[in-house]
């Protein structure tokens, strides 16, 4: 059953693993214009796919009906041995051959899931071919982009943020297709050594008793049925990694169809793009002075905001180092303890055998966790002037942007030298939102690590507690007072520890969010560069 599967389906992916070798399937991608009812190719593709899926549905219901009677052949035979066990007690043979059993059984169920996640995928990219056939303006319905008798300066930012923002599909698409490829190259490779191993055991049961080394462990009947099971289980492995190359294929199909469809979108809207700045996009007076009427509304409103976050990181500053200096005067009392238990206050760990160990490392950290939340809520306030900050400076790019737009359509450049300053200008701030998305990226990272270890000292804080209880009636006499306190600082630092874990992740949002504000604003002056750079070429060339 297994070898007459395996025949078909090694056939089906000698087809398939064609198609991504010698013969390209997306040859046609560049062709132009873009027509959005299904080339010659695509549509070969499509009942392909169709046909392709029907096969795999016959072998997916044959596969689950043997998988169903194997798994219920195996389960009979591992309760047969459990209650042989119980009965004699465990042995070497016995506990081997249930552990051959129940890796059978794993391997049965991977065969299962496997074959539904390439029916699943299979799917996909024939519903995602259907509807590209069906869609007479797939672009433009996706995107929704709308026909105007002329574009304003929003339209054209809305259209390039569209446009990078599926460029970032892309990329993404490329990457996951080059990993696909990388994971089908090691699915290959696994696919062959399971074949050589099986192909070697198969050797061996052939010629066993003959060629065996003698076992003191196990007689040659038991040595006889643990090979046995051995080569069913090497079968199955060899049947899964097949099954795994196939799935990396199928997956491989859809990302490059995917990877298809928005290179088209790309190239049409990139084509809209410039039609619309040849033709179609107006600027005039009034839109550079709303621009910077805009800019000036959030100025202030930046300025207002600004000063509340100062004000309030001032009072924090103020209490933090009003704590640190309690921190300290603690830390010099309890000097010898925190030595000699090695404590570890951002980690809550320690060697602690005492009542007076516990009750430094409680009270001490306790005051070292508020000190680093009040550390935490000033970083995050300082986060928040900077996203304010961050949309304050995308609004003066974008006056900015409007007012050189506004200088190219009325040709106010009065030279190339003019032209040249505006081009090192725009250059100038590309290279220093190149470098702050450098300095968040490493923030958002930092957070990101912070967010761990914070995990961590609450868990080491947990344990400390639980460890802390089962010494109690040790530790501590009847009556001492220390006890309540501890378990009270505990219990607060526990808290401290939530507020600080919720202000690292409130962080980690906010470095996101400021990078999303940077992309945006790279993105229009990287768009705005290229603009410049056209028309310089126009101006060389004397047009």
């Amino acid at each position: 059953m297994i070898d007459k599967k395996y025949k078909i389906l090694l056939t089906i992916l000698i087809v398939n693993t064609l198609s991504y070798g010698m013969i390209d399937p997306l040859s046609f991608k560049n062709a132009r214009p873009f027509d959005v009812v299904l080339g010659d190719e695509k549509e070969t593709e499509l009942k392909a796919l169709r046909v392709e899926l029907e096969s795999f549905l016959v072998q997916e219901k044959q596969a689950n009906e043997d998988i169903l009677f194997a798994k219920n052949q195996v389960a009979t035979e591992i309760l047969a041995l459990e209650n042989q066990q119980k009965i004699n007690g465990e042995d070497d043979f016995t506990n081997k051959k249930i552990l051959l059993l129940r890796t059978y059984n794993q391997e049965l169920v991977n065969t299962k899931a496997l074959w539904q996640e390439i029916i699943n995928a299979t799917k996909e990219h024939i519903t995602l071919l259907e509807n590209l056939a069906k869609e007479k303006d797939q672009v433009s319905g996706d995107l929704n982009f709308e026909k105007k008798s002329f574009y304003t300066i929003q339209d054209l930012q809305s259209l390039t943020e569209t446009i990078a923002t599926l460029d970032d599909k892309i990329n993404d698409l490329r990457a996951k297709e080059s990993q696909n490829r990388l994971d089908l190259d090691d699915k290959k490779k696994k696919l062959l050594l399971s074949e050589r191993a099986l192909r070697e055991i198969i050797k061996e049961q052939a010629a066993f008793p003959s060629d065996t080394v003698e076992d003191k462990a196990f007689t040659l009947h038991q040595q006889a049925e643990l090979l046995d099971k051995e080569v069913k289980l090497k079968k199955q492995e060899k049947e899964l990694n097949s099954l795994r190359v196939q799935e990396k294929i199928t997956q491989l199909g859809l990302i490059t169809s995917k990877l298809y469809i928005e290179e088209k979108k790309e190239d049409t809207l990139k084509d809209k793009r410039n039609q619309m700045v040849k033709m179609s996009f107006r600027v005039d007076k009034k839109d550079v002075d709303a621009a910077l009427s805009e800019l000036e509304k959030k100025k202030r409103y930046y300025l207002t905001v600004t000063d509340n976050y100062l004000k309030h990181i001032e009072k924090l500053l103020l209490e933090q180092s009003q704590l640190k200096n309690i921190l300290k005067e603690r830390l010099d009392q309890e000097k010898k303890i925190v030595s000699s238990a090695e404590i570890h206050l951002d980690e809550w760990t320690g060697s602690l055998k005492t009542a007076d160990d516990y009750f430094a490392m409680s009270d001490i950290g306790y005051k070292n966790d508020k000190n680093l939340l009040i550390g935490l809520e000033i970083e995050l306030l300082h986060t928040l002037i900077d996203f304010e900050k961050a949309h304050y400076e995308a609004e003066d790019t974008t006056a900015s942007i409007v007012y050189t737009w506004y200088k190219i359509k009325h040709q106010l450049f009065k030279n190339s030298e003019e032209l040249s300053i505006e081009v090192k200008e725009y250059e100038s701030q590309l290279a220093e939102l190149n470098r702050e998305r450098l300095v968040y990226e490493d923030k958002r990272r930092a957070a990101i690590s912070s967010l761990d270890l914070r995990n961590k000292a609450r868990i080491n804080l947990k344990e400390l507690t639980s460890k802390f209880e089962e010494q109690k009636n040790t530790l501590f006499s009847h009556g001492d007072q220390r006890y309540p306190k501890i378990r009270i600082l505990f219990e607060e630092a526990q808290r401290q520890i939530g507020r600080q874990i919720d202000t690292t992740s409130k962080l980690t949002e906010n470095y996101s969010k400021i990078l999303v504000a940077l992309n945006g604003m790279t993105r229009q002056v990287a768009a705005m560069l290229v603009e410049l750079q056209r028309v310089s070429l126009w101006q060389r060339s004397g047009g």
